[in-house]
């Protein structure tokens, strides 16, 4: 699953994409962006039944390059 936020706000969560190592997920959120806010953050984990998520990797995204393009369709290097 990704965990997506902006800023310092709250955190939402896709849900789970059972055995997939390509997961889709189509899912939009809604933020109230506070002041000063510089970036979104999708962290991405490996969800498991029998033990802890795993960490991924995560994309940091700066806000103001959303602004200038909202919409992004390309491939991001996880960290």
């Amino acid at each position: 699953f990704c965990a997506v936020s902006v800023g310092k706000s709250e955190r939402h969560k896709t849900k789970v994409v059972r055995r997939s190592l390509n997961p889709v997920w189509h899912e939009e959120f809604v933020y109230n962006v506070e002041e000063g806010a510089r970036e979104v953050k999708l962290v991405l984990y490996d969800w498991s039944v029998t033990k802890e998520e795993d960490f991924i990797g995560q994309v940091i995204i700066p806000i103001t390059e959303l602004m200038q393009d909202p919409f992004k369709d390309e491939w991001f290097k996880l960290k």
